[in-house]
């Protein structure tokens, strides 16, 4: 994908640039030669000193054929090449026929904003240099095709809405000198575009039908249907092949194999032989021979079996799988049934060189324990710490944080528990020997002794297995389980409560149970065991409802309508539930139908498949109230992962989020009025914001399994996120989407930590979304820098920012961090009158912060509004003030009781005005500073009564500096001042210290 990447980038900046003009009549008079040289009357020549030689035709393509003839002079060393051809429609989607000439492949790619496809198969082909090879295109409505030599290379017949007529044409080398001669277009009539092997919709190895067993072929026997699945019957040595499968990219049955390593099979072996061999052929290798194929153990005893045939490690295992073989080894008799195949992308084979015994940590040290196997005795075991977006788990370029030789064939390594900015808690190891990986990736395993879980409730200690004869769960990763484990978390909420165990096992796929929707029920802890996983069902027929296919499902007038969130239900759904766990170290697996991603935040493979799949939120709870969820795993989800919607006292631990398969994968969402909650010891890496915290007022998209709640508290607060590793969009982000509410005071994030986390992001470490979409300005472009509700009492401190930090147009209150970010530089609601809202709307408190436990609230004043205090405590805002002279000025009123107008900041007291009972006062304190410091402003009462405050403000000027120097330190070569202490300014000419 890297030199396909490369080469659009350079055609777009490019072709854009190069001039059109003419060259000459004759054989070219329909193309453009500026910048090719004539070699004869027939012979055009690229420039050996441009990278990129374009021939463009002048006008429309005279026809639906293009061909030339190219003879390849010379390839620019160590960097991408080709020659190609380029069909341009009327609008921005261009088809784009190229023969690379370094890495040897043909291929058709679609490109245009934002797209770059690749049309039907590559082909391996070699041109030698300094030959004449003739080039044909065919461009046509449900038909792309390219010809070299006369042999069809690569094909496509998916042209969607594309104008396939009046379009032009553009010849092209890149880092590759070429001649050309013989252009010419034509009209030819295109392929039939039925071709059943060009349409996934053609495959059905679900063998629904007996005609799915069309194209299966066999040897030494018969294919037959029985009981809805294919059976063939040997009569002597032999094998079954499959079909050639020319399945649409991102469709059910297109498998790129370096992804896709997997034939999974529902399969019943009737042979005697325990052992098939079973092949698999590509669109670079058609032929099936031994070195494309691997021995897998069968159980012959007449039993369905899922089985998975992992090509993983196998050199030719790589491009679009073609087809499959399957051979009993030894059998000449007997039969074998097949159910189900689909393809799998499953973790691939490693031979680790030992195992990790132990990962423990103490206040000061963590201590690493393993043992290796006897072939590294006396070896030197490295340890390093990963990146949570290396999800290769590569240690190439890496330096080991720590290291000890393996003695009597163990190892022990010790590192502090203090990493450079943050604990270890939220690291992930990985240990080598040899260059040879030890284990998987590793964390501290104790960690749960440095936090607590501030939300704890216990159970009933009944427990129910759901692969008890009761409820009779199948965990085979084929049957539906949905209505078994249903039945068990019914039974034992029935009961008063308890522990619903999905057992595990230690293979190396892990027991598997399909399932479409979970709902869980009060008081019951859910405990998938580790080597369980929970497998969303890839069938319709599974589901209890009509699932939606595709990212989002058509609202009209609104925005982000995402499948997941607004038409089909959760996997694990909590619906008005307390008292719920979900637990036990196991696997919640969403589907990847036709999924070509590897890489969480591969903008150009996360939507491959995306139309063909289910989109799920694996964990969705909507009004629930103590809720944990420990110790489990989300692979492959294909949107948001967590979901908590109006949820109360959640906490959330241990939980690793990797693998996304499609767009928007959110990780943790704290929403519409989720309060107590806590993030802790979590790994997400994620292709879209790792944590959201967002406050929202009548959402539109709430429409199954979650709902608005425009009469309810929808603020979201007191949330933590503590010893956690966070990769997305946004590491952590606001979005404060309430400004629809006429009770502004209803809509405020507020009251957030987070501390010693390592906060990453594609975009920003933190950031915000702060123009609310289903208000304002319509239709919605996110231009509005007014348009935020309520963010304040805000902590961040003590972690590490791997990126930028910004809240662009939003401005929060008292905003404390160590990341440069800072609270707002006047009040905010200072006046307590709603701005930007419809006549009777109110602000309420909002952006006033409260300590202690005071009475306060919003009064009527003037024909307007007003706040107040009526007992001992504080409200106040914390401000930014930037470098400046300012004016602090508020309108305070004494009614009862006694109190004073406060200005404070870290260092302590700066300003305080005691006020009089019965007065009402007008505060007004100018001070200058010039550097920049947080500050609280506000009131205090010291003694019960009643202070009303109104139209607080600061107005702030520039300062104006002294003349300190005449001349720019910068410049000097030996140091004047400790430049750690004292920054040099400039400003208007004067510079001056700081």
């Amino acid at each position: 994908m890297k030199r396909m990447t490369a080469f659009l980038t350079a055609a777009i900046l490019l072709l854009s640039l190069l001039p059109i003009a003419a060259f000459a009549a004759g054989p070219f008079e329909q193309w453009d030669t500026t910048g090719w040289t004539k070699v004869s009357d027939e012979v055009l020549a690229s420039a050996e000193e441009n990278s990129l030689n374009v021939l463009y035709s002048k006008g429309a393509a005279g026809g639906n054929c293009l061909e030339f003839d190219f003879l390849i002079k010379n390839v620019t060393e160590g960097l991408d090449g080709n020659v190609g051809a380029a069909y341009k429609t009327g609008g921005d989607i261009q088809y784009f026929f190229e023969y690379n000439t370094v890495s040897k492949l043909a291929r058709i790619r679609r490109l245009g904003t934002g797209i770059d496809e690749q049309m039907g198969d590559e082909k391996s082909l070699e041109l030698p240099k300094d030959e004449w090879h003739h080039f044909k295109i065919v461009f046509d409505v449900g038909c792309v095709e390219l010809y070299i030599n006369d042999a069809l290379v690569a094909a496509g017949r998916y042209t969607a809405d594309d104008k396939m007529t009046g379009g032009s044409c553009y010849i092209q080398t890149y880092y590759t000198n070429a001649e050309l001669k013989n252009i010419k277009f034509s009209r030819v009539t295109p392929t039939p575009s039925d071709n059943k092997q060009e349409s996934a919709m053609e495959y059905d190895f679900e063998f629904r039908e007996e005609s799915s067993t069309e194209g299966f072929t066999a040897k030494n026997g018969k294919i037959g249907y029985s009981e809805g699945a294919l059976k063939y019957t040997l009569t002597g040595e032999g094998y079954l092949t499959s079909p050639v499968i020319k399945a649409a990219k991102g469709t059910a049955y297109s498998a790129e194999m370096s992804v896709k390593n997997t034939v999974f099979m529902r399969l019943m072996n009737n042979t005697g032989a325990d052992e098939f061999r079973v092949y698999f052929i590509t669109a670079q290798d058609g032929t099936y021979n031994e070195e494309k194929s691997r021995v897998f153990e069968v159980p012959a005893d007449g039993k369905w079996h899922s089985c998975f045939f992992n090509f993983s490690g196998i050199a030719g295992a790589k491009g679009y799988l073609r087809g499959f073989r399957v051979e009993p080894i030894g059998a000449e008799s007997g039969s074998i049934s097949i159910k189900s195949v689909t393809f799998e992308r499953e973790k691939a084979f490693y031979d680790y060189a030992g195992e990790i015994i132990s990962c423990t940590a103490d206040k000061n040290n963590v201590v690493v324990q393993g043992r290796v196997e006897e072939q590294y005795e006396g070896k030197e075991v490295r340890l390093y710490e990963l990146k949570t977006e290396n999800y290769s788990q590569s240690f190439e370029g890496l330096e080991p944080i720590a290291s000890a030789k393996v003695s009597d064939g163990k190892f022990t390594i010790t590192v502090p528990f203090m990493g450079a900015k943050v604990s270890r808690l939220s690291s992930l190891f990985m240990a080598e020997v040899d260059g040879v990986k030890i284990s998987d990736r590793f964390m501290v395993e104790n960690w749960r002794e440095f936090t607590d879980n501030p939300y704890k409730f216990t159970l009933p200690e009944m427990t129910a297995t759901v692969t008890d004869p009761e409820f009779g769960a199948e965990g085979d990763a084929y049957t539906d389980d949905t209505e078994a484990i249903q039945k068990a978390i019914d039974k034992i909420s029935a009961l008063g409560g308890g522990t619903v165990i999905v057992p595990g096992d230690d293979s190396y796929y892990g027991r598997r149970y399909i399932v479409t929707n979970i709902k869980l029920k009060d008081n019951v802890e859910l405990r998938i065991e580790k080597g369980a996983v929970l497998w969303q069902s890839p069938r319709v027929k599974d589901y209890a409802y009509e699932p939606a296919f595709g990212h989002d499902v058509s609202i009209p007038g609104v925005n982000w309508t995402h499948a997941a969130s607004c038409h089909n239900y959760p996997l694990l759904q909590g619906d008005n539930v307390k008292n719920v766990r979900i637990t036990g170290g196991g696997t919640i697996r969403s589907l990847d139908t036709g999924g070509e991603n590897l890489d969480s935040v591969n903008y150009i493979t996360i939507w491959t498949g995306c139309e063909s799949r289910i989109h799920l939120v694996p964990i969705g709870f909507w009004k629930c109230e103590n809720v944990e969820i420990t110790d489990v795993v989300l692979a492959r989800t294909n949107n948001y992962h967590i979901n908590m919607r109006t949820c109360n006292k959640v906490y959330i631990g241990n939980v690793e989020m990797k693998e996304v398969t499609c767009a928007s994968g959110d990780g943790i969402s704290a929403t519409v009025g989720t309060k107590n909650m806590m993030i802790d010891r979590c790994v997400l890496y994620t292709n879209d914001d790792a944590v959201t915290l967002c406050s929202t007022y009548n959402d539109p998209r709430g429409l199954v399994w979650w709902h608005a709640n425009p009469d309810g508290d929808n603020c979201v607060e007191n949330i933590v996120v503590a010893h956690s590793n966070l990769h997305g969009g946004h590491g952590i982000t606001f979005i404060p989407w309430g400004t629809d509410a006429p009770d502004l005071s209803k809509q405020e994030i507020k009251n957030i930590e987070v501390y010693d986390s390592v906060l990453g992001g594609g975009v920003m470490s933190v950031g915000s979304w702060p123009d609310n979409p289903y208000y304002g300005k319509q239709p919605f472009d996110n231009s509005e820098t007014n348009d935020f509700s309520p963010v304040k009492d805000v902590y961040l401190h003590d972690n590490e920012y791997k990126g930028l930090c910004d809240l662009e147009a939003l401005k929060a209150t008292n905003f404390i961090t160590d990341c440069g970010l800072h609270s707002a530089e006047n009040f905010l609601n200072g006046d307590f009158e709603r701005k930007n809202g419809k006549e009777g709307w109110v602000s309420g408190l909002t952006n006033w912060s409260v300590s202690g436990n005071p009475e306060v609230g919003v009064t009527e004043k003037d024909g307007g509004h007003a706040g107040y205090i009526a007992s001992a405590g504080r409200i106040f805002q914390g401000l930014y003030m930037k470098p400046g002279k300012h004016v602090f000025t508020m309108e305070a009123t004494l009614e009862s009781g006694a109190g004073f107008v406060f200005v404070e900041a870290a260092g302590g007291e700066l300003f305080r005005q005691e006020l009089k009972a019965g007065e009402a006062t007008k505060i007004s304190y100018e001070f200058s500073n010039v550097t920049g410091f947080e500050i609280r402003l506000g009131v205090e009462m010291t003694q019960n009564g009643r202070i009303v405050l109104d139209n607080a403000n600061v107005d702030t000027q520039k300062p104006e500096y002294p003349k300190y120097f005449t001349e720019d330190f910068q410049r000097r070569t030996e140091p004047t001042f400790d430049y750690e202490t004292w920054k040099l300014a400039s400003q208007d000419g004067n510079t001056y210290l700081t």
